[in-house]
């Protein structure tokens, strides 16, 4: 079944024209045609049947069924935060976020981050990023898109904090405890902070944790940057939606 998002301000009578992008690749790529069903996603949480009702000027026009489906909600919401890596490495670990759920992905710069760029190269890196974000969820059927935040040092971010109650920070700069034990404690909400290649410094854990992070330890084996925010992730879906 092929997934598109809408804007759901835009249905009348039932019918909507998908955007330009969504009908593009619906017409030209997948040549859909009259007849044709297709899943409409409204990003803000609910899903719709639909079916091809023809073309008008360039854009897809679609039926809607009226009795959309709504998405249940993770039961603890979660975001990741995560130290910039290399563009391969940093792609595949915004999907996989989104794949699993998470409700907002905060890139940040630390002490190590590898990448490097003048500050009016990051809007076009985080547009890319937000395009994989959207792409990943409709892939899974994810009906809200969680936002790509702008890129943020760590020390602006550690400030700002997020509003996130539980704070995870996987790291082996200092002792922590293990995953386990730090996911006794209930929480409404969870980050899990992701360090770049080599690990956030001693300087910026100690940082984190007087903002209130939790170090973990995710075991003996060192892990890449994507494979950590994966494994941590997925642990947190286990764990809070009892999968």
């Amino acid at each position: 079944m092929s997934r598109f998002y809408f804007n759901p301000e835009k249905v009348s009578c039932g019918v909507v024209l998908l955007e330009e992008k969504e009908s593009r690749h619906a017409l030209r790529v997948l040549r859909l045609k009259a007849g044709d069903t297709l899943e409409l996603l409204d990003g803000r949480g609910k899903s719709f049947m639909g079916f091809v009702i023809g073309e008008e000027g360039g854009l897809l026009k679609v039926q809607l069924d009226a009795n959309g489906v709504t998405q249940r909600a993770p039961v603890v919401p979660m975001a990741l935060a995560c130290s910039v890596i290399k563009p391969d490495g940093m792609e595949w670990m915004i999907q996989k976020a989104c794949e699993l759920g998470v409700a907002g992905i905060f890139p940040i710069l630390s002490e190590r981050s590898v990448v490097k760029l003048p500050e009016d190269k990051w809007q076009a890196r985080t547009a890319r990023w937000q395009r994989i974000a959207e792409e990943a969820c409709k892939q899974c059927g994810l009906t809200v898109v969680p936002r790509v935040s702008v890129v943020q040092k760590f020390k602006n971010f550690m400030e700002a904090k997020k509003g996130y109650e539980k704070l995870l920070m996987p790291t082996l700069a200092v002792k922590g405890q293990t995953l386990s034990s730090a996911l006794k404690t209930p929480a409404k909400s969870v980050l899990v902070m992701i360090g770049p290649e080599g690990d956030f410094t001693s300087k910026e854990t100690e940082e984190a944790v007087r903002q209130g992070a939790v170090p973990i330890s995710l075991g003996p084996l060192v892990m890449r940057s994507e494979t950590a925010a994966v494994f941590s992730l997925s642990a947190l879906r286990f764990h809070y939606d009892e999968i």
